[in-house]
C-alpha cells in the first residue's frame, strides 16, 4: 500500500502544551453515518481509506461533522483525522 504500515493508536495526542484533545468517531460498526466530534476548533481533515490504501473519502470540517456513508462498500476502512499540527487520530472502522 502506498501508506505502508498503518499503526492503530486510539490515544494519540498532539502538540506542545496542548490540552489533551479528545476526538469520537462513531458508529462503529457503521451503516449509512459516520459522525466526528473533536474539541479543538482548527480545521480537520478526514480521510477514509479501504483496507488495500486506496483513499476513498477525504473532506475537511470544523469541530464535528457526520459523513453520509452509504456510498461506501461494506467492508473494513482506515481513517485518519488531521490538523495543521499533524496527526491526530488513526482508526478503523467497519462497515456493515
Amino acid at each position: 500500500s502506498a501508506y505502508g504500515t498503518v499503526q492503530i493508536n486510539n490515544n494519540v495526542s498532539i502538540g506542545q502544551g496542548n490540552p489533551t484533545i479528545s476526538v469520537s468517531v462513531f458508529p462503529n460498526p457503521l451503516t449509512n453515518r459516520l459522525h466526528i466530534t473533536c474539541n479543538i476548533e482548527d480545521k480537520i481533515e478526514i480521510t477514509l481509506s479501504d483496507i488495500a490504501g486506496r483513499e476513498v473519502f477525504q473532506e475537511a470540517f470544523t469541530s464535528s461533522h457526520s459523513i453520509n456513508t452509504e456510498q461506501l462498500a461494506k467492508g473494513t476502512y482506515l481513517y485518519e483525522l488531521r490538523s495543521k499540527n499533524g496527526i491526530i487520530k488513526i482508526g478503523k472502522v467497519v462497515k456493515d
